[in-house]
């Protein structure tokens, strides 16, 4: 009886081993599983991030008439609001409103302050096209 029992418990065993066996080589392969999901997510956020740099990125033209009048141009994919300006050293001018500049669009603004500033920048310095007489 004892003989008969001692070989149950061993085919039980031999069950068990080969289900604990056939566990282990399944976490296993979920766990391989895992770091390749791990680096294809890390990929994929990667290319989002890049993607939503680009797509974000400002890009202005700045033009000036030589008097007293700027053109921005949105060279950018996504619209820029513009609240008002702002020349080095000199007091900002804030728009009761934000003025919308959507991408490919231009907005012209009086702004003479401008003039004062251009004219401060050294010639060597400045990519300033000079259409007006008597301004250097």
């Amino acid at each position: 009886m004892a003989w008969r029992e001692s070989g149950k418990q061993m085919a039980m065993m031999e069950t068990q081993t080969a289900v604990l066996a056939q566990l282990q080589k399944s976490a296993s392969v979920t766990a391989e599983t895992l770091v390749l999901l791990q680096a294809t997510t890390a990929d994929m956020n990667a290319a989002v991030q890049t993607q939503l740099h680009l797509a974000s990125r400002v890009a202005l033209d700045v033009l000036f008439d030589g008097l007293s009048i700027l053109t921005l141009t949105n060279k950018g994919r996504t619209a820029v609001l513009l609240r008002g300006h702002k020349f080095d050293g000199l007091p900002a001018t804030m728009d009761a409103f934000a003025r919308s500049l959507p991408p490919s669009g231009f907005l012209q603004f009086q702004a003479p302050e401008a003039l004062q500033w251009f004219t401060k920048i050294p010639p060597e310095k400045s990519t300033f096209a000079n259409t007006t007489p008597g301004l250097r």
